[in-house]
């Protein structure tokens, strides 16, 4: 009749088996390794996740990121804009595509490029844009009644931008152009 053995029984035992280096030693020895291998790898994943918190060099490195977009102050940046003025000087500020582009990002890049390239970039590229408003008085009345292009340079504060609305600190203008049969 097998009897169940106590506790003390068992460790009494393991104690035996471990001094002696049977077969169950060894596989305790296996266990103890496994386990301190697994606490290690652990540790060591807990470290690649936190490193990029932890490094004050602040440089995005792919695949450890610290995400500087987000990690520290960008200032006020300047934005560079389309925008279609009325004769009551109402503005409109123009879409990606009367820019010559599909998503937003790429209308960014368009007109960033322009602005940066000159003046006769510039004046180029406010007559392209003018040329596609002009198409567009005639069919859509959200466009109706806008008399010329401008390309503005306007900073704003980013934290204002989002509590108050799109207030800009500062405007420039860099171009502008008639939207009239002539500009075709």
């Amino acid at each position: 009749m097998n009897r169940r053995r106590t506790p003390r029984e068992v460790a009494g035992q393991s104690r035996l088996v471990l001094d002696s280096g049977s077969f169950l030693g060894e596989t305790l020895d296996v266990i103890l390794a496994a386990r301190a291998w697994a606490y290690s790898v652990t540790v060591g994943v807990a470290l690649v996740a936190l490193w990029p918190g932890l490094d004050p060099t602040f440089e995005d490195s792919f695949p450890l990121s610290n995400y500087p977009m987000f990690a520290r102050p960008r200032g006020k940046p300047f934005l560079y804009q389309m925008v279609g003025v009325r004769a009551d000087d109402s503005q409109l500020v123009l879409g990606p595509k009367l820019i010559g582009a599909r998503e937003v990002l790429q209308a960014k890049v368009l007109i960033q490029r322009a602005a940066t390239s000159g003046k006769k970039a510039r004046e180029a590229f406010c007559q392209e844009v003018a040329t596609r408003v002009l198409r567009l008085t005639k069919s859509s009345p959200r466009y109706q009644g806008i008399e010329r292009v401008e390309m503005l340079q306007v900073q704003f504060d980013p934290i204002e931008y989002f509590e108050k609305g799109p207030i800009p600190l500062s405007r420039k203008r860099l171009a502008q152009c008639a939207v009239t049969e002539a500009a075709r």
